[in-house]
């Protein structure tokens, strides 16, 4: 791992660790519709993916900052997602990435 992503994962682990943090991620939603979206960063010569998951309301219902966006992170991702919604989700929504298919 580049020195930037420890940073990364270093600044994410601080903010989640804040009392705001852990009583927003402990709070479970509303919500049937899952927004998927990620972008890449450029680390040295490695990219890394920021995955963010949203509900219809607009609110963070998960996200991660991954190596890899295949199907089986994806999952692993939505999955997490999944658990902090009051309902199952019903409607995925993507850009159409191709990982998203086997999901």
């Amino acid at each position: 791992m580049q020195p930037l992503s420890r940073l990364v994962r270093k600044i994410i682990a601080r903010i989640n660790a804040s009392v705001q943090a852990k009583q927003y991620w402990s709070k479970k939603l509303k919500g049937t519709t899952l927004f998927v979206d990620e972008t890449f960063i450029e680390i040295g010569e490695k990219k890394r993916y920021l995955i963010a998951i949203l509900n219809e309301h607009g609110q963070v219902v998960h996200f991660d900052f991954v190596e890899h966006r295949d199907a089986i992170t994806i999952e692993k991702l939505l999955s997490v997602a999944e658990n902090r919604l009051l309902t199952q989700f019903s409607l995925l929504v993507t850009d159409g990435l191709t990982a998203y298919i086997d999901v």
